[in-house]
């Protein structure tokens, strides 16, 4: 069906609703068919078109990128667990470039400080072990002195020494990652029990807690006691003579120790670092009571060495709740 006339030579057909151009050339028709798309269907391929290049790109970039930061990532690592004492870490990295010199660094870095560190441990160990035989020597006169108050100060102050020379050897023994502990099977409240009952005739009153239902645990027996005589005496030195408590209670598998008394207490801004060794909280207080800022270091490093945790709370003037928790047996030690 004839539609419209273009030019003189051309004009448009319908035929089943589609427009034919219909051309007149040298006697000859031409016939020309139109081709359309949907305008609508056009802008919607250009924009699926164009988000999905942008999700590639986007995919690209963040690949690369994160190629780029693993790097970074390793050495981040690395300087976190060097940081919290795994001196034997080491970063691994074959790159060439500014990053492999500075993970090279690193490990440098970690090496100097473990050697300084042994070197720092066996001095301290050879000095102990060799503060030994004075001290004894100067025991054994003190027996021969006359009996009075200066001998008796003297025989505290060289006990205390004594004391310090231990806690210093059996600190440097835990702190060795090869460190054995002596295992035996205790029955845990009976041996709390036993430890505790020494410290009865503490004036102010010491309260006793354990469970009748007792449960074995594998412990170094020495150690344990060690740890629970320490806490005691720091809750005795500091209690102000008020009354103490120790109890022993179970939670799931595990035993909760805990040494509580009501005196002079810690102030917050100390809490984190009052188990490290030597930390005074009060340099004079501590110097009169006999107090090195070994005892509750040594106290950690026990519960550790038998696989649990030590906990300290407490408020200046009302007084300290200190926690171990223990696991039924240590962990295995390679």
């Amino acid at each position: 069906n004839f539609s419209r006339n273009l030019t003189t030579d051309a004009e448009v057909r319908t035929i089943d609703n589609e427009d034919i151009i219909r051309v007149n050339r040298g006697g000859y028709d031409f016939y020309l068919y139109q081709r359309s798309l949907n305008e609508s269907n056009i802008n919607f391929f250009v924009v699926y078109m164009g988000a999905a290049l942008a999700a590639i790109v986007l995919f690209l970039n963040y690949f690369m990128v994160n190629r780029l930061l693993d790097p970074v990532r390793m050495l981040k690592k690395g300087a976190e667990r060097i940081e919290k004492g795994d001196l034997s870490y080491r970063v691994q990295s074959n790159r060439q470039d500014e990053l492999g010199e500075l993970t090279e660094s690193i490990n440098h870095m970690a090496d100097s400080l473990q050697s300084m560190l042994e070197a720092k441990r066996q001095l301290l160990m050879a000095i102990s072990h060799e503060l030994r035989t004075p001290i004894t020597k100067a025991k054994l006169r003190l027996e021969f002195m006359p009996e009075s108050d200066e001998k008796e100060q003297l025989r505290e102050d060289i006990d205390e020494i004594d004391l310090l020379i231990s806690d210093l050897l059996e600190t440097e023994r835990l702190n060795n990652e090869h460190a054995v502990l002596a295992e035996e099977s205790v029955f845990i409240s009976e041996f709390v029990r036993g430890v505790s009952e020494q410290f009865q005739d503490y004036p102010g009153g010491l309260q006793i807690e354990c469970p009748e239902e007792d449960r074995e645990f594998l412990i170094d027996r020495l150690r344990m006691r060690l740890l629970i005589t320490n806490l005691l005496n720091n809750a005795i030195r500091h209690g102000k003579g008020l009354p103490i408590s120790v109890a022993l209670f179970f939670f799931e598998e595990r035993a909760i120790v805990e040494v509580i008394d009501r005196g002079e207490g810690i102030a917050e801004e100390h809490l984190d670092q009052i188990s490290e060794p030597f930390y005074r909280a009060d340099s004079a207080r501590q110097r009169n009571t006999g107090g090195f800022g070994l005892g509750l270091y040594l106290c950690r490093l026990i519960a550790q060495a038998h696989g649990g945790e030590l906990f300290i709370r407490s408020k200046l003037g009302e007084g300290t709740h200190i926690s171990v928790n223990l696991p039924p047996a240590p962990p295995n030690r390679k």
